[in-house]
């Protein structure tokens, strides 16, 4: 009697089949793959940290606020004075002073200075 061959039907677990897996060593290497959880990186994280160095950005100043001379013309005539104290304000030169005015505040431009001048006012920065 002859031996029949062997039928390679699939039997089994159909998506297991031709898809034979060897171990993780006939892969290769990963490179640096899963380094990342290691107790070497954790201590990174507890050792004191140095001062920075290298570039340093530039220190913002704070914005002022802006008044136009229209503006204070109103303010004097509600206020009734001839004396204004405006701390980090800035006054810009728009419109036309009505009266003369003693000013202080953080800056001028030169328009404003020129029209507060030309009244016989008075602008003095801080």
């Amino acid at each position: 009697m002859t031996s029949r061959k062997k039928s390679r039907k699939k039997r089994g677990n159909q998506r297991r089949m031709g898809l034979r897996r060897r171990g993780s060593g006939n892969r290769g290497g990963f490179g640096r793959a899963g380094h990342g959880k290691r107790s070497a990186q954790k201590k990174m994280k507890l050792t004191p940290k140095t001062k920075p160095s290298g570039f340093t950005a530039k220190k913002i100043r704070p914005k002022l606020a802006n008044i136009n001379l229209t503006q204070l013309n109103i303010l004097t005539e509600r206020l009734e004075t001839k004396n204004i104290e405006l701390p980090k304000t800035k006054v810009l030169g728009n419109g036309v002073l009505k009266h003369a005015i003693t000013i202080k505040a953080q800056s001028f431009t030169k328009k404003a200075k020129e029209k507060i001048e030309k009244i016989g006012g008075k602008a003095i920065e801080f």
